[in-house]
């Protein structure tokens, strides 16, 4: 139309507007506000040619993850990757909500889920190992984000800002082992 709106109803079949309606959206909020997650990629927010309920389920985990409430998105999400339609999609988007939660092992378990499903050829795997990666930096787990910035590295030193995090690493790294070393070498007089 002129005002430059989306009219919704082209998007949205009628027997699916009323499950979105159901969580408390409009399909307007659904439709019209792509989340820029993922380094400025829009989270896709079409209804596919596949099941429609997991359709409604991934759309309406997008809308909850939008207004901040992330168990109900984690609900919408596990229901999507269930069945099967949007699940590499379902599966990123549970990872990115159990890290807002600060719950990183569930984010890691859902990456590695999601990885599980790419050939190491497309083009998402190396984005899915950059964010499992930092989601292991964020649990302090650095032995485990080092060994995947490392991996990233060797692959594409200029994708995104691996090559920093792998030289910030290594120098943690060169210095925990230095210390562990050190330890080893230590005489104990007890």
């Amino acid at each position: 139309n002129s005002s430059g709106s989306v009219d919704v109803k082209t998007f949205v079949p009628a027997e699916q507007e009323a499950a979105i309606t159901e969580a408390g959206f409009s399909n307007e909020e659904v439709i019209k506000h792509p989340v820029k997650e993922f380094h400025g990629e829009d989270i896709p927010m079409t209804i596919s040619d596949g099941d429609p309920d997991a359709d409604v389920h991934y759309v309406s985990g997008v809308a909850f993850w939008e207004k901040g409430l992330l168990d109900d998105a984690i609900r919408e999400f596990q229901i999507a990757a269930e069945q099967g339609e949007k699940t590499f999609l379902s599966l990123r988007m549970l990872a990115v909500c159990y890290a807002k939660k600060k719950d990183y092992p569930a984010a890691v378990s859902e990456y590695r889920n999601a990885l599980d499903l790419l050939s190491d050829s497309d083009r998402r795997y190396i984005e899915i190992k950059y964010e499992l990666a930092d989601t292991y930096m964020k649990n302090s787990d650095i032995h485990n984000a080092f060994a995947l910035y490392s991996e990233i590295y060797e692959e594409n030193p200029k994708f995104r800002d691996v090559s920093r995090k792998f030289n910030i690493l290594k120098v943690q790294m060169n210095r925990i082992r230095g210390k562990a070393v050190m330890r080893k070498n230590r005489i104990s007089y007890l």
